[in-house]
């Protein structure tokens, strides 16, 4: 008996195995591609920059709230009050005048909060706008103003799409805290307009550009089928940030798709798949193509058409595009030598060498990103907040420039030699009063926030 079922037990494992290396090797999905990336940007979430910040903004927006049924909600508002008073709100007290104390005081309450902090949706609290109209427009005894469900949700999107943009450029603060808060826009909420196209662009844009590469895509491709059945919304801002003032607006309509093909495509030359390669070259040729139906004629198009037409085996439409690539002043002599390498090479009918030689995705994504991050950065997120009526607009970013200049002075503070007789309480444990022990201390601060 035992002879046949070894055998027929020998057969059971090999089939198990079988199946088990097949399902190993096999091609994941775009949808566990997807969410693959979704769990990895929950864990670049869990950073000390990211949290910090997150810390200062949940203070801001605590400021209106009356009390928590929850006990560590409690604990962080009784904390949360002062810190906002003295350090937020510096304004009303002069910046200069704070000192090594108060940002001491902000490390050390972070540190004691940083579990809750991560582990809590900002989102829970009031909007920052319900904050400010408590701080500056509400007089004694007044109602305390609140947002409806529908009002809040409107309004929080539109201030993490546009502190996303304002910290994007902010040496301290940078791309982490801009995918921060695009991770935690909701864009579908939004109403049909063009702050919601501009910030699902830019949504795929950031997540690019941190190499979540099919989050972006998802992004790309809504914002793709939202302006084709949207075509006759007039785009302002969008033909003003990118140059397009010639435009009608159903060409702005198409140029602007064009842009999302392109960054679409970037995603997926990224990817690894075979089909994703496929993918990014059918992207590139719709990018093409919608800029050529409205007339552009840029770097942008120059770079993306050689590299097409190299992959194609398109010789001399490619060397076409490289001659006026060339003559860009984007590109420094070394990468114009490169292209006259890249021209000798097709000319040989190399295609294939002079690809993987000198010309690739990274030397591609140097022109891509170099555009597109200088039309970025002249989105005035500020005007269209204030377009959607967003009271205390200027507030808001004032607000943030003093939590970006607290920052800052951390680092100044740093650097100084004059700093003596710090304390330091973390829990149960206790740093003395004495000047080497509060510069280790401070070196640690620096650390933290430029993490």
């Amino acid at each position: 008996m035992h002879k046949i079922q070894r055998p027929i037990l020998l057969l059971c494992i090999l089939s198990l195995l079988t199946v088990f290396a097949s399902a190993c090797s096999r091609e994941l999905t775009d949808e566990e591609l997807l969410a693959r990336d979704r769990a990895e940007l929950v864990d670049h979430l869990k950073s000390h920059k990211v949290l910090s910040y997150k810390f200062c903004k949940m203070i801001l927006r605590s400021a209106c709230m009356e009390g928590s049924e929850d006990q560590k909600t409690r604990e962080f508002l009784a904390v949360a009050a002062p810190l906002y008073a003295r350090i937020l709100k510096a304004d009303r007290v002069g910046i200069e005048g704070l000192g090594v104390s108060d940002y001491l005081g902000l490390y050390t309450d972070y540190l004691k909060f940083r579990d809750f902090v991560f582990e809590t949706d900002e989102d829970v609290f009031p909007t920052v706008i319900e904050s400010l109209i408590l701080t500056f427009g509400t007089e004694p005894g007044q109602e305390v103003f609140r947002l409806n469900k529908d009002e809040k949700l409107l309004f929080q999107n539109l201030e993490h799409a546009a502190l996303s943009g304002l910290v994007l450029g902010t040496p301290h603060l940078g791309r982490s805290l801009a995918l921060y808060e695009c991770a935690e826009t909701e864009p579908q909420f939004l109403p049909d307009g063009e702050t919601k196209t501009l910030l699902q662009f830019y949504r795929g844009f950031i997540f690019f550009q941190a190499g979540f590469y099919y989050i972006s895509q998802e992004a790309l491709s809504t914002n793709i089928d939202w302006l084709t059945a949207h075509a006759n919304l007039p785009l302002p801002y969008t033909q003003q940030t990118f140059e397009l003032d010639t435009l009608s607006i159903a060409n702005v309509h198409i140029a602007f798709r064009g842009f999302n093909y392109l960054m679409r495509g970037f995603d997926r030359s990224m990817m690894e798949r075979e089909i994703d390669e496929e993918r990014a070259l059918d992207d590139y040729e719709q990018f093409i193509a919608d800029a050529k139906a409205v007339g552009l004629d840029n770097e942008l198009v120059w770079v993306v058409e050689a590299y097409l037409y190299m992959k194609r085996e398109e010789h001399e439409k490619a060397i076409e595009a490289l001659k006026k690539l060339k003559a860009s002043p984007l590109l420094t002599e070394d990468e114009r030598a490169s292209i006259d390498e890249t021209i000798s090479y097709l000319d040989d009918r190399e295609a294939g060498k002079a690809l993987n030689k000198v010309y690739d995705n990274v030397f591609m994504g140097k022109i891509v990103i170099t555009y597109m991050v200088a039309k970025l950065k002249k989105v005035d997120w500020q005007a269209l907040m204030k377009k959607h009526d967003v009271p205390y607009t200027e507030e808001i970013f004032s607000t943030i420039d003093n939590l970006k200049t607290t920052i800052e002075n951390i680092d100044r503070y740093t650097n100084s030699d004059t700093i003596t007789k710090v304390g330091l309480e973390v829990g149960t444990e206790v740093v003395e009063n004495v000047e080497e022990e509060s510069k280790g201390w401070w070196q640690s601060i620096k650390d933290w926030w430029n993490e």
